[in-house]
């Protein structure tokens, strides 16, 4: 099902600067290997598959304190609170994720 929301023309597909944030950490610690020019590399890709950017606005981090505290990833965290600022649905397989009250798919 993710792959057909995420292809859907008429969908609109967001990557928070949160992930971003997240994937260069994960690439500078060797959890994941993007090419060398990895900035360069991100925005070729967001663009090619048509993926908006999502900032981070101060609305979403005030959602922290509506959160019981079920997951201790602070990147999940704070997308669940922006895909609940936004009213939007998170594509992940995380069932710690699922137990928050926002909407996933995967």
């Amino acid at each position: 099902m993710a792959v057909e929301l995420f292809t859907a023309p008429d969908n609109k597909i967001y990557l928070s600067v949160i992930l971003l944030w997240e994937i260069l950490l994960k690439n500078s610690l060797g959890r994941l290997f993007l090419p060398d020019n990895q900035i360069a590399y991100l925005s070729e890709q967001r663009k090619k598959h048509r993926i908006a950017s999502l900032d981070l606005e101060e609305n979403a981090i005030l959602q922290l304190h509506h959160l019981p505290y079920l997951h201790n990833d602070p990147f999940d965290r704070i997308l669940i609170c922006q895909s609940m600022h936004h009213g939007l649905t998170l594509l992940t397989p995380d069932e710690n994720i699922q137990k928050y009250p926002v909407k996933t798919v995967w």
